[in-house]
């Protein structure tokens, strides 16, 4: 009987997300052979119409990367990664995934896995009639009014010194309800 690691590969992602949103991806990896796996890599392409947010044990603009030092025989592991979804993508693109897999000492032609495809979906629905700002004594005013609302759960409002929203400060303790 040979020994050898049988490496496979796949990946777990929502069915839709919203441009400016956050993506995560799961990969799922195994090694069903009766050998150990060394010298493990597990490689993910950023897809296009996103950028990197988090995981990886190294990232470049266009890579996630994860090294494993070594998989049993029978292990299953897990490795997570997010992305943003750029604010200007256009409703209805598909955001590809494509291009990742696992190699390692023993396996030295990268096994990949099956294309994961995400759609994006339209925003949630609201038309604004209008909004204002005001100065009341030391405080600023917000008033709103929605001419409609279509799954809209409610409002939370932030404040910020630039268009970087990861900086910005939520005001509301709690979430400000919609109409619809």
């Amino acid at each position: 009987v040979q020994s050898n690691p049988t490496l496979s590969i796949s990946k777990l992602a929502p069915a839709t997300v919203r441009a400016g949103d956050i993506l995560t991806y799961t990969i799922v990896f195994t090694n069903s052979g009766n050998a150990y796996a060394t010298s493990v890599v597990i490689t993910d392409t950023i897809p296009a119409h996103t950028e990197w947010r988090s995981g990886g044990h190294s990232h470049t603009a266009t890579e996630v990367r994860w090294n494993v030092a070594s998989m049993a025989p029978g292990i299953t592991g897990y490795a997570v990664f997010s992305v943003r979804v750029l604010a200007d993508t256009p409703v209805g693109t598909q955001i590809l995934n494509d291009k990742y897999g696992i190699r390692s000492a023993e396996v030295p032609v990268a096994v990949t896995g099956r294309p994961v495809s995400v759609s994006v979906a339209p925003p949630t629905g609201i038309t604004l009639e209008y909004f204002t700002a005001s100065q009341a004594g030391r405080a600023v005013k917000l008033e709103w009014r929605t001419a409609s609302e279509f799954d809209n759960w409610g409002f939370n409002v932030y404040r910020g010194a630039s268009d970087d929203f990861d900086s910005a400060v939520k005001l509301n303790e709690s979430l400000i309800p919609g109409q619809g």
